[in-house]
């Protein structure tokens, strides 16, 4: 069993710095919050969008520095929307109070984690206008309510956390889903037209999509072969378990996330008919079985 190689870099431009704030396409800026850690690589990225009337992507923790900041960006000009990504507590929890302040509405597939919409949005909306307007993709993957903005202009797509620089993004059961992940990422490298750069959640712009697409579907292709050959040589067993047998040198700080990983890519194998799990609401302990061919 070999673990997965790690992802190539794909990011380019300048980097992202907590407090930073740094025009990556005209009339585009990404203000990144001061929020960095092993979970948000530099920090969480939002967006300000726009000349007259501007739209706001993700503006992150409720910390007040980082909504500060975005005023600064914003400098008094009319809000059309806030809108989020999704509703993980590095990206939404700013987004009420930053349209309570601009006299804003927000925008997002769902109330969820604290987050209260005006507006819901799914697949297909429209938000913005003229050069700045947006397409409502629905990505769930990485959150079932999980949405991507394309701007059309620029054929560029603001991912959250459906992909990010660095690193495979994690999944968190049961919420998260590898095959709605997986069925995502494929649709995105097949839009027409094609998507010119992305810019995600957490790092740089990515100039090469199609690129860093087949690099994470490559990068979690080899991820199951691992987890498949650890079940197939235990038959049976939970995430809990059968992590140490995938990544023995697995250190503590790292090991809930790569059991959370795990864990879904179990119930992708119950899916695909390879594995059963015991009926029940399912846990990081739920026990897992190898299918007989």
């Amino acid at each position: 069993m070999q673990t997965p190689q790690p992802l190539s870099e794909w990011g380019s431009g300048i980097a992202p710095t907590g407090g930073a704030s740094t025009e990556i396409a005209p009339q585009v800026f990404r203000v990144t919050a001061t929020n960095p850690s092993m979970m948000t690589g530099p920090g969480t990225n939002s967006y300000v969008i726009g000349s007259d009337r501007l739209i706001v992507i993700d503006p992150g923790p409720d910390d007040a520095r980082h909504r500060r900041r975005l005023l600064e960006v914003i400098d008094g000009r009319p809000v059309e929307m806030v809108v989020v990504t999704h509703t993980h507590i590095d990206h939404a929890p700013g987004a009420n109070p930053l349209a309570r302040e601009l006299g804003a509405p927000c925008g997002g597939f769902g109330e969820d984690d604290g987050f209260i919409p005006d507006v819901l949005l799914g697949e297909g909306d429209v938000v913005g206008q003229g050069d700045h307007q947006f397409e409502v993709l629905h990505t769930p993957g990485h959150a079932s309510n999980h949405l991507c903005y394309l701007l059309s202009r620029e054929q560029m797509l603001f991912t959250g956390d459906h992909i990010m620089e660095g690193s495979t993004v994690v999944l968190r059961p049961p919420d998260a889903s590898l095959m709605d992940y997986l069925i995502n990422l494929e649709r995105l490298k097949h839009l027409s037209p094609p998507l010119r750069s992305l810019a995600p959640g957490h790092g740089r712009v990515i100039t090469n999509p199609v690129g860093i697409i087949d690099d994470i579907e490559h990068h979690r292709a080899q991820r199951h072969d691992l987890v498949r050959s650890c079940l197939e040589s235990a038959q049976q067993g939970s995430p809990e378990e059968l992590v140490a047998l995938a990544y023995p040198e697995i250190d503590a700080q790292r090991r809930t996330v790569a059991t959370m990983s795990l864990w879904a890519h179990l119930r992708y194998l119950v899916q695909q008919g390879e594995a059963s799990v015991e009926p029940g609401e399912q846990t990081m302990k739920s026990v897992f079985t190898l299918q007989s061919r």
